[in-house]
C-alpha cells in the first residue's frame, strides 16, 4: 500500500509539472464556465446550473481521454512496459498509482469548478444531485478512459502527439448539450447527439438517468480496449 501511495504522489508531481495539463485541467473549465455563463446565462439559473453539470463533464472526459489512456498505450510503444515488468516496483501498482493521480486530479478539478459556481452565480447541489454528479464522474472516467486506450492504440499516438485525440475530444464536445442544449436549438443535430458517447454521462450528471446507454457504451469500450492492450499489447 506505501509503495501505491508513493507512486500517487510522483504522478502527481510529474502531473503538476506540466504547464499545458495544468491549464487544461484546472483553468480551462472554470474559465470556460465563467465565459458561457455570462454570455449565457444572465437571469438564468436553470441555464448555470445546466452549464455547470455540462463543465463538470467536460473536465472528466478531457482530463480521462489525454491523461490516462494515451500514457498507457505510451508504455508499451517506448518499451516501459519491459522495464517495469523486471523491476520490484510492478507495473500494475504503477497503473494504480497512475489511475488514483488522475482520480485525485479529476476531483479538484471538479471542486475548483463548485468554487467558481458558487462564487459566481451561488450554485449548490442538493444531496441527490451532488449524488447523481458524483456517479456521473465515475462512469465518466471508466468510459472516457477506456476511449483514450482504444485511440491511441488506433493511432499511435502518444502524449507528445495528440492531434487526433484533439480533434475526436472537441468533436465530442461541441456536438453535444455541453455547453447548451443544441438538440432544442437545431434539431438536425439530435441524432448525433444521441449517438454521442458523451450524452449519457451529460444526462446522468443531470438526473435524467438512461441506463442502457451508459452500460452499453462501458460494455462495448471495455471489450474494445480489451482486444487491443490484452490481446495485441498495442505494441505496433
Amino acid at each position: 500500500m506505501k509503495t501505491i501511495f508513493i507512486g500517487t504522489y510522483y504522478q502527481l508531481k510529474t502531473f503538476l509539472r506540466i504547464k499545458k495539463a495544468l491549464f487544461f485541467s484546472f483553468f480551462f473549465p472554470s474559465f470556460s464556465y465563467v465565459i458561457f455563463s455570462m454570455v449565457w446565462g444572465f437571469d438564468n439559473p436553470d441555464y448555470k446550473e445546466f452549464l455547470l453539470t455540462g463543465i463538470i463533464t467536460l473536465t472528466v472526459v478531457s482530463d480521462s481521454l489525454f491523461s490516462i489512456g494515451s500514457v498507457m498505450v505510451e508504455y508499451y510503444q517506448n518499451g516501459l512496459i519491459k522495464f517495469f515488468k523486471v523491476i520490484p516496483y510492478s507495473f500494475n501498482k504503477h497503473l494504480i498509482a497512475l489511475f488514483l493521480s488522475r482520480i485525485i486530479i479529476i476531483i479538484f478539478s471538479v471542486i475548483l469548478v463548485l468554487i467558481i459556481a458558487f462564487v459566481f452565480d451561488h450554485i449548490i447541489f442538493s444531496y441527490l444531485e451532488f449524488l447523481y454528479v458524483s456517479i456521473g464522474v465515475i462512469s465518466g472516467i471508466i468510459m472516457f478512459s477506456f476511449l483514450g486506450i482504444i485511440i491511441a492504440a488506433l493511432t499511435k499516438e502518444n502524449t507528445q502527439s495528440l492531434s487526433i485525440t484533439n480533434v475526436l475530444f472537441f468533436s465530442i464536445i461541441f456536438l453535444s448539450e455541453t455547453f447548451y442544449p443544441l438538440g432544442e436549438i437545431n434539431k438536425a443535430f439530435t441524432k448525433v447527439i444521441m449517438i454521442n458517447p458523451i450524452t449519457p454521462i451529460l444526462k446522468l450528471t443531470r438526473g435524467n438517468i438512461d441506463l442502457v446507454s451508459l452500460l452499453s457504451w462501458i460494455i462495448v469500450l471495455a471489450v474494445i480496449q480489451y482486444v487491443f492492450f490484452v490481446k495485441t499489447k498495442i505494441t505496433g
